[in-house]
């Protein structure tokens, strides 16, 4: 993957396609703690949170989908300056990764 840059109180997210037979394991870096981040899921319109760390500077979760849905991975800034976060995703099975929206 690589950097990804956050202005302040910026969000990104980004979709996984996959499901209970796939995993992601994604690493996160900031330059400080003040990222936050979350896996999500909207199975029949509302949301169903995964995994969620707040003010962290770094993170690593091994994401594995419990049904063939897009999941979301949401992260954002709560510095008070720009942050850009190392960001490492490694898929397995059929899981796919749409990148950035």
């Amino acid at each position: 993957m690589g950097p990804k840059t956050l202005l302040v109180g910026e969000l990104a997210e980004s979709i996984f396609t996959g499901g209970a037979q796939d995993m992601a394991m994604i690493t996160l870096t900031a330059p400080v703690a003040k990222l936050d981040w979350n896996i999500h899921g909207h199975a029949g319109g509302s949301t169903q949170t995964v995994k969620e760390e707040l003010g962290v500077m770094s993170a690593t979760y091994a994401f594995t989908p419990t049904a063939q849905a897009e999941w979301f991975l949401l992260l954002r800034n709560k510095d008070t300056a720009p942050m850009t976060v190392e960001v490492k995703i490694e898929l397995y099975g059929a899981i796919t990764w749409s990148g950035w929206q």
